[in-house]
């Protein structure tokens, strides 16, 4: 027999998975990691059902929980970020890679 709190999140996911997907594809701008995102965003509630199926507006949880997690995303890319191997200095070498036989930085 399922659990009424099983039933609960089973509900709550069919009526804002979607939602919740175009909300996090708009801020992010990608379909996978807004997928990604909304999966961690149940997952949580998971962890946290029975907070959320006794808060007043279990929607508002998720959609805020969503928030949370794309500014964490966007902060780790941030940190992340990739940064051009020309662009990084000390490069003695006209931007060639060293060789065994040639040191770097030795022309």
């Amino acid at each position: 027999m399922m659990r009424h709190i099983d039933v609960f999140l089973r509900q709550l996911y069919k009526e804002q998975h979607e939602r919740l997907y175009k909300a996090a594809y708009r801020m992010l701008g990608s379909a996978e990691l807004a997928q990604d995102l909304v999966q961690d965003v149940f997952l949580f509630a998971l962890f946290h059902e029975e907070e959320l199926h006794s808060h007043p507006s279990p929607e508002g949880w998720l959609m805020f929980t969503l928030k949370n997690l794309v500014q964490n995303e966007r902060r780790n890319e941030e940190r992340h970020s990739l940064i051009p191997l020309e662009s990084v200095g000390g490069n003695r070498n006209g931007g060639r890679a060293c060789t065994g036989d040639k040191g770097c930085g030795s022309d």
